[in-house]
Parts: structure tokens; sequence; C-alpha cells
């Protein structure tokens, strides 16, 4: 169980590290990303948001 865990924990890290990467790039090229909220499917240009760390992140 341990062992799928920390499969688990890189897998999240790789997420975020190419969600970072996605979002520097849509703010590069002023592309606007489309996101599920409500029910709706919005567009907008991203903006980097420290606040939506997890508990986990704030350890590492």
């Amino acid at each position: 169980m341990k062992k799928h865990h920390k499969y688990t924990l890189l897998g999240f890290q790789a997420l975020k590290r190419a969600t970072a990467q996605a979002i520097k790039e849509a703010q590069t090229h002023n592309y606007k990303i489309p996101y599920w909220k409500d029910g709706k499917i919005l567009a907008e240009t991203p903006e980097l948001n420290s606040e939506q760390n997890t508990e986990l992140d704030r350890e590492n």
C-alpha cells in the first residue's frame, strides 16, 4: 500500500508541474484556458494562485 501511495504522490506532483507549465504558456501567449464551474464551461486567461496548495505541498 505504501508503494502505491508513493507513486500516487509522484504522479500528483508531475500533474502539478505540468499544470504550472501550461499556465505559463497560456500567460505568455495570452491564451484562454477552459474550465468547468457550476455546470458551465468558462474560459479565462489563468493566473498562478498559490492559495490552492494542499497541506501535503506545504510540508514539502
